[in-house]
């Protein structure tokens, strides 16, 4: 195999020889002018000896020129597989090489394309070519009839220029014959041109000067030679009598073939119009890579500019016609006069035009259509051999990359089995991330997808909030230590102790000194004297800590009721979020993700709803309830307060008592321990109420965060029909058959890619084949 598609040199050019500049061309093409001496000299000019070394070299330059590169069964092969390609449409995927002719119009690219296939192309000054025009020939075995074979095919270029209506009428044109008149020929282009291409020529609405499609003509036949070519509609400056934009869309078109890197760029150069006037050599420069271009002068029998065209085809000019890698050849046009004329022969018509000087001076392969056509051949056949394994490669790749975008669509859902399948299989991909969300947070990468960690951290915010401010009005603060009290104590009951320097305000209590608690103990002794006013004198109403409990709890609803709905609207967003990562928001699932987007904030809003309601519900009956509790704990914090308070009075007591410096009778100081002490006392009845609702309000506080926590904020997150888990098989198969046609169908884009995906993917595995196939038979024969 190496050997195949190594294949042997093109005479003085190489393929893929680099050169560093424009003087580093081959040596059949640009002879540089310090060297008087080079093959472009006329042979009188040179003495005996160089004038053998030159013909010698000039046969075996001829020599390696076959006739039909294509002959051998390995070349054939490979020949036939590129054929292939190009008619299935494999060039919109993969570069395929291929000759290409470009060159302004009326230069002669039809007169040369005649030339080269004997095909009776229309030429003439008002001939224009309208579309491009492939011509594939074949040699048969000997004695099988000629075959002639028109259609027309896509392009193979990427893109598409003109912004004509879309019209498949041409896949219906096809037309096949054993010989073709020009006059035949001319009436099949003519209908191909009007039925199939839809060609309206003129300027203004409705009209059609150009087709983005491919005329293709096989032709085969015992005396055919292997060759392939292709003619594109040639540029032009002027867009008199077409419509507008056409001019720059077949510029366009020019560019999008000659960019194509497979593509050997055969550049017809008009010998009567000067060179640097000739715009094609321009795109060339910028847009084709100067290994892929040759030159071809026509009309040389018309020209006055003989010694500057010789010039140019021996490479002695700077400027771009010494950019050509491959070189010029010079050619004479067929004429309608030539047509009409019974005994022309354009080989021998060409043979004595460049037999004569200047053109003389021309190498002989390099002048006259079949020298050309020769060198194409070889061109084109070493082209093939050298990116066929690319290109193989590349067909491999590209059908790879098919099928996965395939697989990523999913099988089509054409029933609605299918449908609910892909339906159910979404709602179980989403439930697993749900799980993960609330379960294993740590297994998931986007923080705000985390839902566990969100409530926990929310809870513990709100848990914060409700014990520094949920209460109305602050509670006296007590730093009750159970040892602290008992050694305060132990000091008033002991000797030692019982006489203490007095203070300097002794009758105000030492905490309401600090306002701790002064507006609650304001509302606290408002509260009592309006119930005491229908008790004794000295007794107090039980509805006061009732009445004081429901004040200080009144923003508990509230607080928690936020918290509740930042908690969900949080929760919300990471359920549209693993929602998105099963179902993204945009592309072929855009659709469907908005409508379950829908179905999702519809079992949030549920569910919310339902869990503030129970919120509701028990925050009211927190607060009409009576206030009881069989917790022990409540009973001994309790104590602990009022053995506080008893311990203060009585170091109260002790500092009044020396504070007067007298004896107190009985009398007094009974008198005196009531009024501290005794609990029918206003202040004393201020302090048990305050104290009872303080430890009653905390044991409540925490019963409150713990049933917001863990009953009301996690029934909302673990809720079967709610934000994370409403969205599930159970769901998917609770939808009505409309339902599910509607959700699971695909939508247009997405039928229609996938009908692209299919349709690639069936070219390139037939093309991959046919490479393959032929890679094989080519190393077969190698």
């Amino acid at each position: 195999m190496s050997s195949l598609f190594a294949g042997p040199e093109l005479p003085y050019s190489p393929v893929g020889d680099d050169h560093d500049d424009a003087q580093s061309v081959s040596s059949d093409i640009v002879h540089s002018e310090e060297s008087p001496d080079s093959t472009a000299t006329s042979a009188t000019e040179l003495d005996t000896s160089e004038t053998v070394a030159l013909d010698e070299k000039k046969t075996t330059e001829e020599e390696s020129l076959p006739e039909n590169p294509f002959d051998s069964p390995a070349s054939r092969a490979l020949f036939d597989a590129i054929d292939q390609f190009q008619s299935c449409g494999a060039g919109k995927f993969v570069d395929i090489p291929q000759l290409v002719i470009v060159g302004a119009q009326s230069v002669g690219k039809s007169s040369l394309l005649q030339s080269l296939t004997d095909i009776p192309f229309p030429i003439g000054e008002d001939c224009c070519t309208r579309f491009a025009t492939r011509i594939v020939s074949r040699r048969t075995a000997p004695n099988t009839p000629s075959k002639i074979k028109i259609s027309i095919e896509a392009p193979n270029f990427r893109t598409t220029q003109f912004d004509y209506p879309k019209d498949d009428a041409y896949m219906k044109f096809s037309k096949e014959r054993q010989s073709l008149t020009a006059s035949e020929f001319a009436s099949i282009i003519d209908e191909a041109s009007e039925k199939y291409l839809g060609i309206r020529p003129g300027k203004g609405r409705g009209r059609k000067n150009f087709a983005v499609e491919v005329l293709k003509i096989e032709v085969s036949g015992p005396n055919r030679s292997g060759f392939s070519i292709l003619d594109i509609p040639g540029i032009f400056v002027n867009d008199y009598n077409v419509c507008d934009g056409e001019m720059d869309d077949v510029r366009d078109m020019v560019v999008e073939y000659m960019k194509q890197p497979e593509s050997i760029v055969i550049c017809v150069a008009d010998a009567c119009v000067d060179l640097a006037n000739q715009e094609i050599f321009k795109l060339a420069n910028t847009h084709v890579d100067k290994t892929r271009l040759i030159g071809v002068f026509t009309k040389c029998d018309r020209t006055d500019n003989l010694n500057s065209v010789v010039d140019v085809a021996n490479g002695k000019v700077d400027g771009v016609a010494r950019l050509l890698h491959h070189g010029w050849f010079v050619v004479r046009n067929k004429t309608k006069n030539d047509e009409v004329d019974p005994d022309f022969d354009l080989p021998s018509t060409e043979g004595a035009l460049f037999g004569k000087q200047p053109w003389a001076k021309i190498r002989e392969n390099r002048r006259g259509s079949g020298m050309l056509k020769k060198y194409l051949g070889k061109l084109l056949c070493e082209k093939i051999q050298v990116a066929f394994p690319t290109l193989l490669d590349n067909l491999r790749r590209l059908l790879k990359e098919a099928q996965s975008t395939e697989r990523k669509l999913g099988p089509s859902r054409d029933s609605s089995h299918q449908r609910h399948a892909y339906l159910t299989e979404i709602a179980h991909r989403y439930q697993g991330l749900a799980e993960k969300a609330l379960n294993s947070p740590w297994l998931l990468d986007s923080p705000s997808a985390r839902a566990r960690q969100i409530v926990a951290e929310a809870n513990d915010a709100f848990d914060k909030q409700m014990r520094d401010s949920g209460h109305a009005l602050s509670f006296q603060d007590h730093d009750l230590k159970m040892d602290d009290c008992l050694e305060r104590l132990g000091k008033i009951l002991h000797p030692e102790t019982r006489l203490e320097k007095a203070p300097a305000k002794p009758s105000v209590p030492e905490d309401e000194d600090e306002d701790n608690g002064a507006e609650l103990f304001a509302s606290i002794k408002e509260e009592v004297a309006i119930c005491s006013s229908t008790q004794l004198p000295g007794m107090v109403h039980p509805d006061v800590i009732q009445r004081l409990y429901r004040q200080q709890t009144a923003l508990w609803h509230d607080v928690a009721s936020v918290h509740v709905r930042e908690l969900a609207s949080a929760i919300l967003s990471a359920a549209e979020e693993l929602l998105n990562d099963v179902c993204p928001a945009s592309g072929s699932t855009s659709f469907l993700y908005g409508e379950l987007l829908l179905a999702v904030r519809q079992f949030h809003d549920e569910s919310l709803e339902k869990v503030l309601r129970a919120l509701e519900t028990y925050s009211e009956g927190d607060q009409t309830k009576l206030l009881q509790t069989t917790d022990p704990g409540f009973n001994h914090r309790l104590q602990l307060l009022r053995t506080l308070r008893m311990v203060k009075t009585m170091e109260l007591a002790t500092t009044i008592v020396n504070a007067k410096k007298k004896t107190h009778t009985v009398e007094e100081l009974g008198i005196l321990l009531f009024e501290h002490c005794h609990h029918s006392a206003v202040d004393n009845t201020v302090n048990d109420v305050h104290d009872t609702l303080k430890v009653y309000y905390e044991f409540s506080l925490q019963s409150f965060i713990r049933h917001v926590t863990n009953t009301i904020v996690e029934d909302f997150v673990t809720d079967v029909s709610g934000s994370l888990y409403g969205l599930s098989p159970s769901y998917m198969y609770s939808l009505s058959e409309a339902e599910v046609n509607r959700l699971g169908g695909e939508n247009r884009d997405v039928v229609e890619e996938r009908e692209l995906l299919q349709s690639r993917i069936e070219t390139l595995r037939s093309v991959e084949k046919t490479a393959r196939t032929a890679m094989a038979t080519a190393s077969q024969q190698a």
